[in-house]
């Protein structure tokens, strides 16, 4: 890609479940690693700097999405990007129209962490993501196929309600497994009227990754 993004790959998505444009086999997915100054300070919870990082990193990856759609549309390819915020959340299920980590983890560019985010080897998970799908002929990456958490249970340890499960991931996993989807939204509401957020957010598993450790330590 052209964009100065710190990550990105391309996905085959056939057969996926929830695809919601199922005739659109590829999809390229993106994103920026958060800054590490603000990452660091996430251990007691989260924080202004942290709420206008994602936002700025949002807003880039939406642009860059809408434009990289614009141009597969211009070379004849049918294309339609995501967003990369979370506002398009169904509170009733808690769960995204289609999470990025699905297309990343298809893209062979990290896993599912026990505490159901996205984990890579560069950035942990001090990441934001978009997703644009494309019926242009992409060549995939490899996609991943299981966890490596390995006995870590750094982000179980740090979750102040005890969310995660401990359920390794591997692609046939749900995500009712890995996750108390509830008990972390309720901590996520909690954390954020606590600085008087409207958005629900925590970020305590994100710097308790030694994945997310060691890419804020490096100098």
């Amino acid at each position: 890609m052209s964009e100065n993004v710190s990550i990105w790959g391309i996905a085959y998505l056939e057969n996926t479940p929830a695809h919601p444009y199922p005739d659109l086999k590829h999809a390229i997915v993106f994103g920026f690693a958060l800054d590490r100054e603000v990452i660091r300070k996430l251990d007691s919870g989260p924080h202004q700097a942290y709420i206008d990082e994602c936002n700025m990193a949002n807003e880039k990856l939406t642009s860059i999405g809408m434009k990289l759609e614009k141009k597969l549309q211009h070379m004849g390819y049918n294309a339609i990007s995501m967003t990369a915020s979370t506002s398009d959340i169904n509170e009733n299920k808690l769960e995204a129209e289609f999470p990025h980590k699905t297309t990343a983890t298809k893209a062979g560019l990290g896993w599912v962490g026990k505490c159901d985010l996205l984990v890579t080897k560069e950035f942990g998970s001090a990441l934001r993501l978009n997703t644009v799908f494309t019926g242009a002929p992409l060549k995939a990456g490899n996609p991943m196929g299981k966890s490596l958490c390995g006995n870590c249970s750094e982000c179980i340890d740090t979750c102040p309600v005890n969310a995660p499960t401990g359920k390794q991931w591997d692609p046939s996993v749900h995500r009712e497994e890995i996750i108390d989807i509830q008990q972390c939204y309720r901590e996520c509401q909690r954390a954020s009227k606590k600085i008087n957020f409207d958005h629900p957010l925590c970020g305590r598993c994100i710097i308790a990754c030694p994945w997310t450790q060691k890419y804020v330590c490096e100098v």
